[in-house]
């Protein structure tokens, strides 16, 4: 009977082997040719917006320059001559059309690639509408046409196209377009795939009719997988048929049977019970050991079997009278020692449970009990899961303990819960009922009620997805699409905890079992809030600062900081407060709830109504005040309700100055820690430079005095007789060098204080440069002004207290008679009255002799208009050496002016040129000059020029080097530019925005002269040099100076702090040169390595050390 199932068994196992390779043969084959098609389509997608991107970047470079509007504007021709006259501008470009359209839409410039050369067309070449051409593929972009800045009203459109040949997409051949979707199709006599390529070109997409040649391997790999299987199958059917003969043709049948079944139990019993073990599994163990004793009579044989039994089985009557081979084992004791005990001899807790059980078992009692239990025997203790059943043994009732050992996994147990309950995870097990889309959590851990407040007894189905952010559930449930596709998941987002504020969680799920109906998943939570509250609000920042420079009203950029806020995910509201006498009232708001600011009352006095973060931010010097949690934070409670109302958790003020305050509210608590209130106080310090800029660029910033150009507006305006004074403090740059910059800045704000001292109401005092001030004094007679002046001296070097440190300081300078003249001629008379009083160390007053020696000035100015307008000078370069690299990587650009008795001082030029309003003509020209020689170079070098602040703040310099490079055709990369420390502490506010731009372009910019003659170089930080030139006058005096040598030391180590690269002028010997490299300098320069030198010589040069030396 049993062998003609057998063979129908094997009949239907064979067919189902068939089956199964098939349907894998198939399945394999499908899944290759899907990802192999796949991949194609993105590596072709790749490209292709490769090519989109940068046509785009052609588009609006072009239709971004002045000289495009220009031409579109004014219909300006020299702009066509300048830019296409070479006859190669679209080759170069690698594009295949330009075309230029005025503002109503009519096509004045259209220029193509035909048969490899450009041509000038009267229409529109191309159907530009339909990027499915028959001989490829024609990407186009526009850009509408504006000046550089993108203020200038639109007048008209630039169109750039190219068209990419099908050849472009190999290995895939394009056959021709096609109009809706297609499953692909194998051709087998040409072994290629036909297939629908699905491209994107901008926001449209197109499909294509195309094949691809079939992967070889495919089939070969799909009939070996194929053949595994088969293999495997007739593996399980041989094991099949051993089970077969070993458990059901024995001799006992019954016995057989029960072996069958045990085995079943028991064959890797922690995975069959699971842990811990399945009850219903174990009572099943129970129920056959206690079949065993009633149907066998052999106990000999019951025996033998209980030996070889992975658990423990003990008989008690009431002593023990029986334990098998494990029980032994475990214990460590034998079966004679084991009889002289009672069971109840090893349980340490509930002994009265254990005793009643006892009990009933030697009554005969029939039942089953399940437990979990700590036991000691011989003096060791362990943790058990066992079954106990009521037999017959020896024909008396008695009691059969099936145990086994689960100790270590006890152990582990719980040392995994007590880390659970310390974990900032909260691990989760849900089941999914697929069928229902019910969702029924099994297990969450503790660490839930810390993070959220909700108990497992909280949870309902519906529970998770009723408190995500209403703005983060859509994208939550795209995202759960992943997880039963991919078998994970890992996404952030907020929820709602009990008493109402936000979290970030970042959520991690895997699918740990699945069938048809439902599906086990194991997640994990973790509190993201504080690193997801930084990195939103970071990038709203830096958003706002780098758009602040283009705002000109204080109400631009106010609107623009809280719109820009109230765009990410950690303020949902934001208003800007404005003070009027006590109390406070909006001005602007934005985000949701905007009616909010009208709701409340707010004061800066003393009453509860001041005691939020808006009144503490107006009254207290730290400008910020900071509300962690509405619904404890007790100052709150005049404003609670109405902020509950709005889900306003937590809250926070920034003044920027004595009107205004931005106010924030976010739906989450606790999330100012202290790297976010940096950020917020780097944006505070940003608004508050803005406000500034915007209000005046009119005063020094240290000292809060009105600057130079301050002073020539009020001369312009002074008709009353005065006398001009210039103030220079002797020797400043020694105190920045003994006692720190920050010393320099107080000893400037105590000199200033002093200073003041002398004026009434109608004398003003200025600082008009790092170590120089100027009064405008009502006094006529000569004596007056001396007894002034020789006071003012007198006082200072008495000695000026700063930081509780008394500081001698000597003050020497010039002054002049007002005389009707420009105010500039007076201020240059001024002048050399100071240059005569820093030589006597005293005050001067300007006499005609000393204009009588300006006569070096005068032929210095003819030196410099013949240079301005016949170019009649020349170009040396010095080169620049790596000290990491060990060679020459760029060189600096200097001026050199042939006279008859050798070069002509340029520092002298560059002086004149400054006083006579040429400096930006002969910057011009050094550069037209420079960089047309650099082309002849063939970019060995990067070149750095030395340029000044009227340069960059000139709107027409950028425009004007930018072209130069072009026409050249040298990148940006090729020149630095370098400014002298003097310029950038003197212009910080206004350059930043400008040395900005400039990084942005991929100009370099360096800092000269670098560490002597400032008090001040904390701004340097803000304005991203990329090199600091250290002061040939420190590295003079390093080797036998300590101090010198510990300022060079600083100065490289500061350049590292903050990103910079250092360089030292004036390196004349090998023991500098070693310090250096010691120190970890970069970059040195002087006669060491190389004279400055012309052209020619600086490429002989360069050729000699190639190698470094």
């Amino acid at each position: 009977m049993f062998k003609r199932y057998f063979f129908i068994y094997t009949l239907l196992f064979a067919s189902l082997t068939a089956a199964v390779a098939i349907a894998t043969f198939f399945s394999f084959a499908d899944h290759e040719i899907k990802e192999e098609l796949s991949r194609t389509e993105n590596l072709i997608q790749s490209h292709i917006n490769k090519e989109y991107k940068y046509l785009q970047s052609i588009a609006t470079d072009w239709a971004t320059r002045d000289d495009t509007y220009a031409f579109v504007q004014k219909k300006n021709y020299d702009f066509l001559q300048k830019n296409f006259d070479c006859g190669k501008t679209l080759i170069d470009l690698n594009i295949d059309g330009m075309l230029f359209f005025d503002e109503s839409k009519k096509l004045l410039y259209a220029r193509v690639v035909k048969e490899g050369q450009e041509k000038v067309v009267d229409a529109i070449p191309l159907d530009l509408q339909h990027p499915i051409q028959k001989d490829g593929l024609l990407l186009v972009a526009s850009h509408l046409i504006t000046d550089s800045n993108e203020k200038a009203t639109p007048k008209g459109v630039l169109i750039v196209f190219k068209k990419l040949p099908y050849s472009f997409f190999t290995p895939v051949k394009v056959i021709g377009s096609a109009n809706e979707p297609f499953d692909y199709n194998v051709e087998i006599q040409d072994r290629v795939v036909v297939f629908p390529l699905k491209i994107h070109i901008g926001q449209k997409s197109y499909l294509l009719k195309s094949q691809l040649p079939l992967p070889q391997d495919i089939y070969r790999l799909a009939i070996i997988f194929s053949l595994m299987w088969i293999i495997f199958l007739l593996a399980l059917f041989s094991i099949s048929y051993i089970l077969y003969k070993k458990f059901i043709q024995d001799e006992d049948l019954y016995l057989q049977k029960v072996l069958l079944n045990f085995h079943k139990l028991i064959e890797n019993p922690l995975q069959k019970l699971n842990f811990p073990p399945a009850p219903e599994r174990f009572k099943e163990v129970a129920h056959i050991f206690e079949k065993l004793y009633e149907r066998l009579t052999n106990e000999v044989l019951i025996e033998q079997f209980l030996d070889e039994v992975p658990f423990g089985v003990l008989v008690y009557q009431p002593q023990i009278v029986y334990a098998n081979r494990y029980a032994q084992k475990l214990f460590g004791i034998s079966l004679q020692e084991l009889r002289k005990r009672d069971p109840l001899s090893f349980f340490i807790h509930n002994k009265d449970y254990f005793k009643q059980i006892y009990e009933k078992r030697l009554k005969g009692e029939k039942f089953i009990a399940q437990y979990r239990a700590k036991i000691a025997v011989a003096n060791r203790e362990y943790t058990v899961y066992a079954t106990s059943q009521t037999i017959l043994f020896r024909g008396k009732s008695a009691g059969l303990i099936v145990f086994v050992d689960i100790t270590k996994e006890a152990e582990l147990q719980q040392r995994f819960e007590k880390l659970l309950e310390v974990s900032p995870l909260v691990v989760y097990e849900v089941d999914v009922d697929t069928k229902e889309h019910k969702e029924i959590l099994n297990y969450v851990s503790q660490s839930l009620k810390k993070y959220t407040g909700f108990e497992q007894t909280d949870i309902t189905s519906s529970w998770w997805m009723e408190n995500i952010h209403p703005q983060d559930k859509k994208e939550v449930l795209e995202k759960q699409k992943e997880l039963f596709t991919n078998g994970s998941l890992e996404h952030t987002y907020r929820f709602k905890t009990k008493d109402g504020p936000y979290i970030w969680i970042k959520d991690r799920v895997y699918v740990i079992q699945k069938n048809d109906e439902n599906v086990r998943l194991l997640g994990f939570w973790i509190d993201k809030t504080k690193e997801q509250v930084l990195s939103d609000l970071s990038l709203r920042v830096d958003e706002i600062l780098k758009e602040l420079p283009r705002f000109t009203t204080k109400e631009d950029i106010l609107r623009f900081s809280c719109q820009e806020l109230t765009k990410g995910k950690t303020f949902s509201h934001a208003w800007i407060s404005q003070k009027n006498g006590i109390h406070i009232q909006p001005f602007i708001r934005c985000g949701v709830h905007q009616e909010y600011p009208d709701r409340i009352t707010i004061t800066t006095d003393t009453s509860e109504f001041s005691q939020g973060p808006t009144g503490k931010a107006y009254r207290e010097e730290d400008f910020i005040g900071i509300n962690q949690d509405t619904l404890h934070n007790e100052a709150m409670k005049p404003w609670r309700d109405e902020m509950l109302k709005r889900e306003f958790f937590s809250s926070i003020a920034l003044r920027i100055d004595d009107t205004y305050a931005l106010n924030l509210y976010s739906s989450m608590r606790n999330i100012f820690t202290k790297d976010v209130v940096a950020v917020l106080r780097h944006l505070l310090q940003g608004l508050q430079s803005a406000f500034q800029n915007i209000e005046s660029n009119y005063f020094n910033h240290i000292t809060k005095l009105p600057n130079k150009n301050s002073l020539f507006h009020d001369l312009q305006n002074c008709h009353d007789n005065y006398l001009l004074v210039l103030v220079n403090i002797k020797d400043f740059s020694k105190f920045n060098l003994n006692f720190g910059f920050e010393f320099g800045d107080k000893l400037l704000q105590s000199i200033a204080h002093l200073l003041s001292s002398f004026l009434d109401e109608n004398r003003g005092l200025y600082h008009v440069s790092a170590d120089h001030f100027a009064l405008i004094v009502k006094v006529s007679e000569k004596d007056d002004a001396i007894q002034l002046l020789d006071e003012i001296q007198k006082v200072a070097k008495s000695g000026i207290i700063v930081d509780e440190v008394t500081i001698s300081v000597i003050l020497n300078g010039g002054a002049v008679f007002d005389g009707g003249e420009e105010p500039k001629r007076v201020y240059r008379k001024c002048e050399l009255a100071m240059f005569y009083g820093k030589r006597s160390n005293s005050f001067q007053i300007f006499q005609d002799w000393m204009e009588e020696h300006t006569k070096e000035y005068l032929h210095y100015e003819e030196v410099l208009l013949r240079l301005l307008n016949q170019k009649d000078f020349l170009l040396y370069y010095q080169p620049i050496y790596n000290l990491k690299s060990n060679r020459f990587e760029t060189a600096e650009v200097l001026l050199r002016v042939p006279g008859e008795k050798g070069f002509y001082n340029p520092e002298k030029i560059v002086e004149v040129a400054n006083e006579l309003g040429y400096l930006q003509d002969l910057t011009r020209v050094i550069l037209e000059k420079g960089i047309a020689e650099i082309a002849q170079m063939q970019n060995m070098l990067r070149f750095a020029f030395n340029v000044n602040v009227s340069d960059l703040l000139n709107k027409d310099f950028l425009p004007f080097l930018e072209d130069l490079l072009l026409r050249h055709q040298l990148g940006t990369d090729t020149i630095a530019l370098e400014l002298t420390e003097k310029d950038v502490i003197a212009n910080y506010e206004v350059l930043k925005p400008v040395i900005t731009r400039l990084k942005e372009r991929g100009i370099a910019m360096e800092i000269d002269d670098f560490g002597v003659g400032h008090s001040n170089f904390k701004e340097v930080v803000h304005l991203d040099f990329q090199i600091l030139k250290i002061d040939k006058s420190l590295i003079d005096g390093m080797i036998d100076d300590s101090k010198s040598r510990e300022i060079v030391g600083f100065l490289i180590l500061f350049s590292k702090e903050f990103h910079m690269q250092s360089l030292a002028e004036g390196v004349e010997t090998h023991e500098q040169v070693d310090f250096l490299k010691k120190m970890g300098c970069d970059y040195a320069q002087g006669y060491y390595f190389a004279k400055p030198m012309p052209k020619e010589r600086l490429v002989e040069f360069l050729k000699r050390n190639t190698d470094g030396s």
